[in-house]
């Protein structure tokens, strides 16, 4: 042995040398990478700071008593809109000066939106098409004079109401219901900050809706290239939250089912005068139950009648009906507790009349407020059910025409004829209808007309803060921490390396060259 030092096996070398070199390049690329700041920047996103909230008044100008209605929406910094909401407040109703009454709200609202965003606050006025242009015109006059003094926007449109026609307020009706159910959706969470799923797949609910004198049913329809529907009057196409839909509405008039009732009666009536009979039959009311009639009140919807005898008669109204004298004359309709007759009889007053495309899907249903609870407006495949007399003789069916103040025997087999021989409706997906009130001065409709116009805005423009990529940033840091477990790593490499020349034994020792000997001796 003439030379000296650390005599190693391979395991040794092999591990210092390896371990050394995977710890020198992981920690240059860990060096080199934390250095690098060339990440490209994006604007800032989905941060309260970074949401602008706006706001738009809506006065119904028709009204004696006009509440503006606030609501307010956000847009994010990409354009994405959230959910709009309305604002409430309350002021006691002045019924003796509705302009100071009206006044009071606007200066609620005025203190309510924030003052630099008054400028930018819209002011939408609405009215229907049902008011007379004269009193349209002095209403709108009021209106403006008032507003004139505030700094809300009001140039839109040089300032013109937005007219409804009953159709319209359906369409606004479907939206916001659909919105509530949770199928159309804002871009962004109300509550979060990330953008909502949405699932187009998912059908929208059909609204339909049966009052006193009409009936009118909206649903979405596929277009897919169907020239017929884009062509049809019916068929309107609403911007919801970047998402379009096609929505079909049909108003029924006469077709509400106390219209539909004078209808029958008068049918019943003509039938009886042109048979020459002593007693008219009601076929819908148990015996023993009778009903008396007015001329008056049976044309009290003459047109209605009108229309029914020029469709279903082709010819003129009965002169032994139409041409009262001065005195009202007294009609008397006998029940005879003729289910099948009853249901012969409502058949006659069939719309006559196929909607095309055939509602499908679910569908949400609007009734007068006595048959929301009645069974024989959900269960109506088995509407026969509703005239058994035997479990309803005429004494309580004269108790329950007195409350609710129509006939459960034709009103059960009336929307039963209407839903399902008329409408075409689905027997199966009726059973799950959802059932609500008719409530006349139910104005959520209009949330769902903000939604619609607040959907085609341009969304607002405002600075931009610049931040580096989140997703990069995210990206670096990952890449960082794996290389630097690389890194330490090649050290426990390094470290078992030693580890092993360390040890005592027969191919790790410690030989002293003759020098080292000499040096040792000397001292």
């Amino acid at each position: 042995m003439a030379g000296g030092g650390l005599h190693c096996n391979v395991i040794t070398v092999s591990l210092v040398t390896i371990g050394t070199v995977i710890a020198i390049f992981f920690m240059i690329s860990v060096v080199v990478l934390s250095g690098r700041s060339n990440i490209p920047e994006v604007c800032e996103s989905y941060s309260d700071d970074m949401k602008v909230t706006q706001y738009g008044i809506v006065i119904e100008v028709e009204t004696p008593f006009p509440k503006p209605r606030l609501f307010s929406w956000k847009f994010d910094i990409n354009g994405s809109l959230g959910k709009v909401e309305e604002k409430t407040y309350r002021i006691k109703q002045n019924k003796k000066k509705p302009s100071a009454f009206l006044e009071s709200c606007v200066d609620s609202i005025s203190r309510i939106v924030p003052r630099d965003q008054h400028e930018t606050t819209e002011v939408f006025l609405l009215a229907t098409d049902e008011i007379e242009a004269l009193k349209l015109q002095t209403k709108l006059d009021e209106v403006r004079v008032l507003l004139s003094s505030y700094a809300f926007n009001t140039s839109n449109g040089t300032f013109e109401p937005h007219v409804m026609t009953a159709n319209d307020i359906a369409r606004h009706r479907w939206t916001r219901e659909n919105e509530l159910l949770g199928i159309i959706k804002p871009d962004i969470n109300p509550g979060q900050n990330y953008f909502m799923e949405k699932d187009r797949t998912k059908l929208t609910y059909g609204l339909l809706e049966v009052t006193h004198s009409s009936a009118r049913i909206t649903y979405e329809v596929k277009i897919d290239g169907n020239s017929s529907l884009t062509a049809n009057e019916n068929v309107g196409t609403l911007e919801l939250y970047a998402e379009e839909y096609s929505v079909f509405t049909r108003s029924i008039s006469c077709y509400g089912l106390r219209a539909a009732y004078r209808r029958f009666q008068h049918d019943l009536i003509d039938k009886m005068i042109k048979s020459s009979k002593d007693t008219i039959a009601n076929p819908c009311t148990p015996p023993g139950y009778h009903e008396t009639v007015r001329s008056s009140d049976l044309h009290k919807r003459s047109s209605c009648v009108l229309q029914s005898t020029f469709t279903n008669n082709g010819s003129d109204v009965d002169a032994s009906i139409s041409r009262q004298s001065t005195q009202p004359e007294l009609y008397r309709l006998e029940g005879t507790g003729d289910a099948k007759a009853c249901e012969s009889e409502v058949k006659r007053l069939s719309l006559g009349m196929e909607l095309q495309p055939v509602p499908g899907g679910k569908f949400m249903a609007y009734f007068p407020y006595f048959l929301v609870d009645l069974s024989h407006v959900t269960d109506l495949t088995n509407s026969s059910d509703q005239c058994d007399w035997t479990h309803m003789p005429a004494d309580m069916f004269k108790t329950e025409v007195n409350i609710t103040g129509m006939n459960p025997c034709f009103v059960a087999n009336y929307l039963h004829s209407l839903v399902f021989d008329d409408l075409k409706m689905d027997r199966e997906n009726w059973e799950d209808v959802i059932m609500h009130e008719d409530n006349r001065l139910d104005h959520r409709w209009f949330l769902g007309f903000v939604t619609g116009v607040v959907s085609n805005l341009q969304p607002p423009t405002f600075a931009c803060v610049l931040v580096p990529d989140p997703i990069l940033v995210q990206r670096k840091q990952q890449t960082v921490l794996i290389l630097t477990v690389a890194m330490i790593f090649g050290f426990v490499l390094v470290a078992l390396g030693y580890g092993f020349a360390c040890q005592r034994g027969d191919d790790n020792e410690w030989i002293p060259s003759s020098a080292e000997m000499y040096q040792f001796e000397q001292v």
